[in-house]
């Protein structure tokens, strides 16, 4: 959940790093290998995000929420 929270929705853009660009899933799956050592898959990271917004709707909208709006959203 760090990771999504860490890491900004890009839509259709990508980030160059050395000299290849990257879309967010695929910098999840880096943030995930240089913390726990454990290869993702994009696809891999882009079905659990989904099943993570499908089953914690609100706890991972809360989070994002805070992240992008720096403490200025308020939820009821």
């Amino acid at each position: 959940m760090e990771a999504i929270t860490e890491i900004p929705k890009l839509g259709r853009r990508k980030v160059p790093l050395h000299e290849k660009h990257y879309g967010r899933n695929e910098l999840i799956a880096a943030y995930i290998y240089r913390d726990t050592k454990q290869s993702r898959t994009r696809k891999q990271v882009s079905s659990h995000i989904q099943v993570l917004k499908n089953t914690r709707k609100e706890d991972l909208a809360r989070k994002l929420c805070y992240c992008q709006h720096e403490h200025k959203c308020i939820h009821h």
